[in-house]
């Protein structure tokens, strides 16, 4: 069955205390809970709190004796080395669940071995009840799978094992040879940022401030002539632009008059 959609906030394992893609498996304990059912621990308001106590495991087998009053989840990330049909199976004192995801997301993860409510088993047993042993599952070479096993003890003897068997792999202990407490990506490295020059920036040539000089005033007599009422600076004496545009302009009027006979020659008078 998959997991509750209620109880799948709570099931999320906390690893913020542990290393990218360590090895292993990441064991949270909370203590202090009676019952012998998986459900009792999950339905304790003190699951929803941080758990008392975390440890690093290499392996999923915990041992046997280790307290009493006490619900425990186990989870890490399984990464099978060949592409193959695999097979789980689970022990424990007193109850345990086995899930599996199809692929790196704790959402998608399903019970696929257990022991029934009240049951229990010895160390390593795995036959103790038909639904400890899972169907075959297909996993891919390299392909990170969620895997997580949730724990109840009451009080007496207590023990939790899983296994699996698989291509190249006869039935044995989950160890962390395949399994890593998180599934952190490669990071993508990051944009590289253009090195600054040391050399100033190059800017626009900006525009003169200084006004270009007026040409120093010229003598009438001297230097110019008095062409249609303006005074004509000789270009010679004054290479202005500005001069010489005016000089066309005024040449070319003067000519337009003379032709129409308009402009009388100075020091005589039209009849």
């Amino acid at each position: 069955m998959r997991i509750a959609p209620v109880l799948f906030l709570s099931l999320l394992p906390r690893m913020s205390a542990a290393a990218v893609n360590e090895p292993g498996f990441l064991q949270e304990r909370w203590t202090g809970i009676e019952g012998r059912n998986v459900a009792d621990f999950t339905d304790d308001a003190s699951f929803d709190g941080p758990p008392d106590s975390t440890a690093i495991l290499s392996d999923l087998d915990t041992g046997a004796d280790t307290g009493d009053y006490f619900g425990e989840r186990i989870s890490g990330y399984l990464r099978p080395t060949v592409s193959g049909d695999y097979r789980f199976c689970v022990a424990g004192d007193d109850q345990a669940v086995l899930y599996l995801s199809s692929d790196e997301q704790p959402a998608n993860a399903v019970v696929v071995a257990s022991l029934p409510p009240l049951g229990y088993s010895n160390p390593g047993d795995c036959d103790a009840y038909p639904e400890q042993r899972s169907q075959a599952v297909r996993l891919e070479a390299g392909a990170p799978y969620y895997i997580m096993v949730l724990h109840k003890e009451n009080f007496g003897g207590d023990n939790l094992s899983a296994k699996w068997s698989g291509p190249g792999i006869s039935e044995s202990v989950i160890t962390d040879s395949h399994v890593t407490v998180t599934n952190d990506q490669d990071e993508a490295p990051e944009a590289e940022t253009p090195e600054e020059d040391d050399e100033e920036p190059l800017t626009p040539p900006s525009a003169p401030t200084t006004r270009p000089a007026t040409p120093a005033p010229v003598d009438e007599d001297s230097a110019g002539k008095r062409v249609d009422g303006n005074v004509l600076t000789c270009a010679a004496w004054h290479p202005d632009p500005s001069c010489i545009v005016l000089l066309l302009a005024a040449v070319g009027r003067v000519c337009r008059k003379r032709a129409d006979g308009r402009l009388s020659t100075p020091g005589r008078h039209r009849d």
